[in-house]
């Protein structure tokens, strides 16, 4: 299987800035979440899907690293890399790089470590094959660990 990069592109809106007048910290978590999201829609696991099968994902930990400004009038492209999972899928760790489309810098970073958790017995569990499988077709970072 080829694993497939993945990257959503978006536009800095007057709601995601702060008084400073440039993106405001949890824009970047929103930006962040949307891309995680209609990633595994695009590769078969879509909003409905989580829904139908009782599962979410839960967050235990989210950094932001901040490198560069990201002003007003500017697009901002996410990526999303998968840093780690553990053998059976139910946990996982997630890289994103936020970038200036005008000039390509590197703005932030941002990694997310979850788990999936049924939502009617409130347990972390493995994934459903799936989700599992939508997970699986994401590229993974240079070092990628077993957790």
């Amino acid at each position: 299987m080829t694993l497939k990069p993945f990257e959503m592109s978006f536009e800095v809106r007057w709601s995601d800035l702060d008084a400073n007048m440039h993106v405001r910290h949890s824009a970047y978590a929103d930006y962040c979440a949307t891309t995680r999201l209609r990633c595994l829609a695009e590769n078969g696991f879509a909003m409905k899907d989580f829904a139908a099968s009782n599962v979410g994902p839960v967050l235990f930990k989210e950094t932001l690293t901040y490198l560069k400004e990201i002003p007003p009038d500017v697009t901002v492209k996410v990526t999303m890399k998968i840093a780690g999972t553990s053998a059976d899928g139910r946990k996982w760790k997630i890289r994103h790089e936020l970038f200036r489309s005008s000039d390509g810098t590197l703005a932030a970073l941002v990694e997310v470590e979850g788990a999936w958790m049924d939502t009617k017995l409130r347990k972390i569990l493995p994934p459903p094959g799936k989700l599992k499988g939508a997970f699986d077709t994401v590229e993974r970072t240079e070092d990628f660990k077993q957790l």
